[in-house]
């Protein structure tokens, strides 16, 4: 749930019209978490990210781009955000870890607005303490840019979450204004490089050359480094010579409901 806050935006005819359906898919439990697996260089899983889907009767299964903007601007991503937390729980208790593999990770994605409930946090940790999905093995994702709109909250935030020991990763990285300040500054254990630099590593020196200063910078303050959208082969071995050891997109595996113990396909 990466979307920063803004307008509501205009209705369209795969988007909620009103609010009321966002709150009418919440009561029917209509939302639930996808995951995308994450591998290293030989295809093996290290973990997934739960990304939320809105599993519509009448529209059809929507991703966040259709409802996050809509929930973050109506409040209804607190109760969104913590209802994923509870899938995402009730799927490992059905097995998700086993299924991925020993040692793999979950990653949940946090909206920049979740942190401004005052209570947002301590209820996080509850809720996650309640259920089967081991602290040690949830990792939190925050985008760069959320960041940037909402400095203050969020880096409070992940402050306290890091004290709460929860491991953070900074999503999208390379979007925002400051990635070396955020690198130094934020509590982070980690970076995943935005599919932008990736689908064009290939292609243009100028962002081969900022992958693999990232990759160095990074692996040299000791934080694990993920390369999001690969899609090809190429791709792969580019990231992998500059020392990238996690990967996630297509070339792998698309986002896929997790059903009776497995990950659909």
């Amino acid at each position: 749930m990466d979307n920063a806050v803004g307008d509501i935006p205009r209705a369209t005819a795969a988007s909620p019209t009103r609010s009321g359906d966002l709150e009418a898919a919440l009561l029917h439990g209509e939302f639930r978490p996808w995951y995308q697996t994450e591998h290293d260089e030989r295809g093996r899983v290290l973990g997934a990210e739960a990304l939320l889907r809105w599993e519509c009767p009448r529209r059809g299964t929507l991703g966040p781009d259709r409802f996050i903007p809509w929930a973050e601007a109506t409040g209804l991503i607190h109760p969104l955000g913590f209802g994923l937390l509870s899938r995402v729980a009730r799927d490992c208790e059905a097995g998700l870890l086993e299924h991925l593999g020993q040692d793999s990770t979950v990653a949940i994605n946090l909206s920049p607005v979740q942190f401004t409930e005052p209570d947002f946090i301590p209820r996080f940790a509850e809720l996650l303490a309640q259920s089967r999905l081991p602290r040690e093995r949830c990792k939190l994702e925050v985008t760069e840019t959320a960041i940037a709109d909402n400095p203050t909250a969020v880096t409070a935030g992940l402050n306290l979450l890091r004290e709460f020991g929860f491991r953070i990763i900074l999503d999208d990285f390379g979007t925002g204004y400051s990635s070396l300040t955020h690198l130094v500054q934020l509590p982070i254990d980690g970076i995943k490089i935005d599919r932008s630099f990736v689908a064009q590593a290939g292609y243009c020196d100028k962002n081969y050359a900022v992958i693999a200063a990232m990759l160095e910078l990074a692996i040299e303050l000791g934080l694990s480094v993920t390369a999001e959208g690969i899609e090809t082969r190429a791709q792969l071995n580019l990231l992998a010579k500059h020392g990238c050891r996690s990967f996630q997109g297509f070339y792998f595996s698309r986002p896929t409901p997790f059903r009776k113990g497995r990950l659909l396909r």
